[in-house]
Formats: structure tokens, C-alpha cells, sequence
């Protein structure tokens, strides 16, 4: 089974087109919460991100608060 990750908007489309061109399953943010999770808080999209990627390493996200998270 290919890995599976959840991208917010920050890599860009052009990543996920080439991680997909490497049989790669892409979700990207757009394609599952309105606005680009605009009006998300971090920890829904984050939670939703971690609950769909299979084959990573630990996420780690940014918000917009400026706190650094990792989950395992």
C-alpha cells in the first residue's frame, strides 16, 4: 500500500502533483474543508490530517499562534 498524506496549503499544489506522479495518495487540505481551512481551527484539521495519513513520519504543524506541536 502507497504512503497516504494530508498536506495543508503551506507545500503547495505543485508537491502534491509530484508526490501523486510517485503513486503517492495525496489529500490536500482544499479538497476537504471549505476556504482552505480558513475558518478551521488547527487542532480539527490536524486531527482530521493525522486520522487519514498512513506511512509518515510523526506530523508536525505550525500554527498560526506560532506554537511548534509534534504527535508521534
Amino acid at each position: 500500500m502507497p504512503p497516504e498524506f494530508f498536506l495543508d496549503r503551506n507545500p503547495g499544489r505543485r508537491l502534491a502533483e509530484e508526490l501523486r506522479a510517485l503513486g503517492w495518495r495525496v489529500h490536500r487540505i482544499g479538497q476537504v474543508f471549505p476556504a482552505d481551512a480558513q475558518d478551521v481551527p488547527d487542532e480539527e484539521w490536524i486531527i482530521h490530517g493525522l486520522a487519514v495519513a498512513r506511512g509518515g513520519p510523526a506530523a508536525c504543524a505550525v500554527r498560526s499562534d506560532g506554537l511548534d506541536r509534534t504527535w508521534p
